[in-house]
Formats: C-alpha cells, sequence, structure tokens
C-alpha cells in the first residue's frame, strides 16, 4: 500500500465531505497551512467562483498552486508564517477559514488554552459573523500507549519522512472549551479512525460565528 493510502487517505476523504458541506459558491476563504493546495481543489471540486487565500511558510509548495490553475476558483498566494499573517493580514469579510493538520505545528504546547484563545479571537476578526471555521487535525486518546505512539512515529519517519509527538496535538475537548469561551459554537464534530493499526484519530470540528449558523 502507498503512503498516500496508508496515512492520509482516510482523513482527506473527511475532509474533503466537510469542505462540501460547509462552503459556497462565491465564498472567500482563507486556507492557513496550505502546503501544495489540498483545500483549494477540494473547494474548487465542489464550488465555483471561489476565492481561496493560501497561506503556508513554504514558498515552493505555495509555486505548485500558482502553477496549476483551478477550474473556477482563484487562489491568491502568501508566503508567510501562519501566526505572522493571523497578526497583521488585513484580511476581513471572510466566509470560511480552513486549517488542515496545520493546528498542531503552530500552537504553544505548553499553553495551549492562550495559543487557541488567540487563534479564535483572530479568526472572528477575519471572518463574517455567519462565517465557519472548519480545523482538522489528529489526536491520541489516553488509552494508545506512549510506546504505541513512538512505533508509529517511528514508521511515519520511515515512510514519509516527518511525525510528531502526542503532545503537539490539541485534543477535541478543549476545542469545544475555548470555542465556547470565544463565544462561538461547535455545529460539527467527526471523528475517524485515520490509520491501521493504532488508535490515531482525525477529527474535522466546524465552528460558526453565529449558532447554527443562521
Amino acid at each position: 500500500m502507498n503512503k498516500y493510502e496508508t496515512h492520509f487517505k482516510r482523513p482527506y476523504e473527511l475532509l474533503d465531505k466537510t469542505i462540501e458541506s460547509v462552503i459556497s459558491g462565491g465564498n472567500q476563504v482563507l486556507d492557513l497551512g496550505s502546503s501544495s493546495g489540498t483545500v483549494a481543489s477540494m473547494v474548487d471540486r465542489h464550488h465555483r467562483n471561489c476565492l481561496v487565500h493560501c497561506v503556508d511558510i513554504d514558498k515552493e509548495s505555495l509555486g505548485r498552486i500558482e502553477e496549476h490553475p483551478l477550474d473556477s476558483t482563484r487562489t491568491l498566494s502568501y508566503p508567510s508564517d501562519t501566526n505572522e499573517f493571523l497578526t497583521s493580514s488585513g484580511l476581513s469579510g471572510l466566509d470560511a477559514i480552513t486549517i488542515n493538520a496545520t493546528l498542531h505545528e503552530i500552537n504553544n504546547p505548553s499553553n495551549q488554552r492562550d495559543y487557541l484563545r488567540f487563534f479564535l479571537e483572530s479568526c472572528k476578526e477575519k471572518m463574517k459573523e455567519s462565517g465557519s471555521i472548519v480545523v482538522g487535525d489528529y489526536y491520541y486518546p489516553p488509552h494508545v500507549s506512549d510506546e504505541d505512539v513512538a512505533e508509529y512515529m517511528r514508521q511515519q519517519l520511515e515512510e514519509i519522512g516527518h511525525a510528531d509527538s502526542r503532545e503537539k496535538f490539541v485534543l477535541p475537548s478543549l476545542i469545544w472549551e475555548m470555542v465556547l469561551e470565544s463565544g462561538l459554537y461547535v455545529t460539527k464534530q467527526i471523528e475517524i479512525p485515520a490509520v491501521k493499526g493504532i488508535d490515531r484519530r482525525y477529527y474535522n470540528i466546524i465552528i460558526r460565528g453565529k449558532e447554527n449558523g443562521n
């Protein structure tokens, strides 16, 4: 089985369904941690005439987005650190903000509450009151042993050259807590087993600026 099938197929399938359900035609979307444009491609597949602002610190990945124009979705690329972009960007009136497999890379594991407070308040400033935030990421439930996590990380390093310790991941329960504190609303959480052989989970959490999106 190839690397995509092993490590990414199930999460990408879920994310694709979430993007289809949350984004609408003509929306303006901010995608944080865009890499080579997975979210923009999903938006383009399901909805027409959207604008996706793609942010990533990796200029080479953003260049691949620009090299392959999408059908009806326009993209603007910002080679920037995500946190710097959230602090300094003047974008506003966004219909949706997406962040997939990136939150664990940019938060401070020692003080995730403060970081989530910053992140959610920054998103609130940039999106419409009726807008949405889609958070996609991984975590290991408490019953998974540190030894099993270490073994899976070893496998990841061998197969894809990258692995994250469990401490970096943000638990869904903490996101819920901080969303409520910020005056936003969680409207849905979908969670699936991400891979075979270990209980590593992938979740999509849909956050609205107004309850029920109304």
